[in-house]
């Protein structure tokens, strides 16, 4: 975990209705407790100088290299895969499979998953894994 004691933080993971961004990218929006704030640079905690970051657009969301919820920064190692709940539909983000609102660790229910990639961090996939595996999760200052 690399948090900064005396902050207080959101888990960066959908639950329709409790927390979700949904709609157009580069639309319209719609936000319930939604982790991030618009025209804001995030960075990573582990990085001294807080210069590792993306900054949010007006819709609240990443969208570094034009790809919608990517940083350019690695949030992890090579590979790593975090649960998030969130993917890409039509070119809109909606809610995916999420563990049953988070409650499920059965092999016979799935999640959607985020990856660390060698140098960015993609938010928003469509990749899922089965709710019996251990993963970590982004939980975003506020």
């Amino acid at each position: 975990m690399n948090r900064v004691r005396g902050k207080s933080y959101k888990a960066m993971v959908t639950v329709p209705g409790v927390r979700e961004a949904l709609g157009n990218p580069t639309g319209t929006m719609t936000y319930t407790d939604w982790v991030l704030k618009a025209n804001t640079f995030y960075s990573n905690s582990t990085d001294p100088s807080n210069t590792t970051g993306s900054t949010t657009t007006s819709n609240r969301i990443f969208r570094d290299s034009n790809v919608t919820m990517q940083m350019n920064f690695a949030l992890g190692s090579n590979g790593a895969r975090f649960w998030t709940g969130m993917t890409i539909t039509g070119g809109n983000i909606v809610n995916g499979d999420n563990c049953s609102n988070w409650t499920s660790s059965n092999g016979g229910v799935s999640g959607v998953t985020g990856v660390v990639g060698a140098s960015t961090t993609t938010l928003v996939e469509v990749t899922t894994d089965t709710c019996n595996i251990g993963k970590g999760i982004v939980c975003v200052e506020q």
